[in-house]
């Protein structure tokens, strides 16, 4: 690490100016981020000291989750999505009931 004091000024200046733009960048990479992980997930990955293995287990399991998902799915018949569609809402990002609509 560089001592700040020992940098000539436009040295100095210039590695600040790169520091700076690496920080306005975090809001745009935490937004792509948050795709992939949970807010748990990346607070965690952001930590001095991730806990890599609790993250690649819970990976793993979501992972295996979602595959078990798209497995299932693709076994229902036509009848059964129609059935499924009427009882839930799938909104672009999860899965809530809508009661209102099965009445």
């Amino acid at each position: 690490m560089a001592d700040p004091s020992r940098l000539r000024w436009d040295e100095f200046h210039s590695r600040m100016g790169i520091l700076f733009k690496l920080f306005e960048e975090i809001p745009l990479r935490k937004a792509i981020w948050l795709n992939y992980f949970t807010p748990t997930q990346l607070t965690l990955l952001t930590q001095p000291n991730p806990p890599s293995e609790e993250l690649a287990t819970t990976l793993k399991n979501d992972f295996d989750a979602l595959v078990e998902f798209d497995r299932q799915n693709e076994s229902l018949t036509p009848d059964e999505k129609i059935l499924l569609k009427s009882f839930f809402n799938l909104p672009e990002r999860g899965t809530t009931l809508n009661w209102r609509d099965s009445f």
